[in-house]
């Protein structure tokens, strides 16, 4: 069995070199999600059983509708993959 995982993404709108909004989602947040999407088709293309949060996915409890969309298309990139 071949397990994917990640942990302590923390994908959010922060302020901190946040740069520019585009479509609810600033600059720093796309950069993360770049990330996240990646990890999602490696595992994809390895052949992982499964992909695993570890924890800590979002940044927040409450995150804004633009952030969980655009989670879900990352997540879903890898997914398509598999």
């Amino acid at each position: 069995m071949i397990l994917a995982a990640v942990a302590d993404c923390h994908i959010g709108n922060h302020k901190r070199h946040g740069g520019p909004v585009v479509a609810g989602v600033n600059a720093r947040c796309r950069a993360v999600l770049s990330v996240f999407e990646s990890a999602a088709l490696a595992a994809a293309h390895r052949s992982a059983d499964a992909f695993v949060v570890l924890g800590d996915l979002l940044d927040s409890s409450n995150p804004p509708p633009q952030v969980l969309a655009a989670t879900q298309a990352a997540l879903a990139a890898g997914l398509a993959q598999s």
